[in-house]
């Protein structure tokens, strides 16, 4: 795996179409997962939102047949909190602008470690 190598192995020995390759497949995944979250969130909040609508449903029923308001009911009137998103969906968001940001340096990345400029610096600068 040419990533374990970015900061341990040797920068010369890195090949920057099989970096672009990795990078391209770690953005993939990475949204992939943020996808799931987000679906997960969101079937979790459909279910919440049809619990609230058949209990305010069934509570303005026995207030209407009683004659009496329902406590319940009343107590549903007042705004409750929505629901906090996932912090694994705050994390992937992160991730990939982390990505997004590492792919304008990975421009420069792949330039230095093209052969060409590589031989052409290695003739010029630490060979004369």
């Amino acid at each position: 795996m040419e990533c374990c190598r970015w900061m341990d192995g040797v920068f010369s020995d890195l090949n920057p179409d099989s970096l672009a390759i990795e990078l391209e497949d770690y953005s993939k995944e990475t949204y992939k997962l943020m996808k799931v979250f987000l679906n997960r969130f969101k079937k979790l909040q459909v279910q919440r939102d049809d619990r609230e609508r058949e209990r305010k449903k069934n509570a303005r029923r026995r207030s209407t047949i009683s004659g009496v308001a329902d406590p319940e009911y009343i107590a549903m009137q007042q705004a409750e909190p929505p629901a906090v998103p996932p912090a694994a969906i705050s994390v992937c968001q992160r991730v990939i602008t982390q990505q997004q940001d590492f792919r304008v340096n990975f421009t420069a990345l792949s330039l230095s470690l093209q052969s060409l400029l590589q031989v052409h610096h290695c003739a010029v600068y630490m060979c004369t």
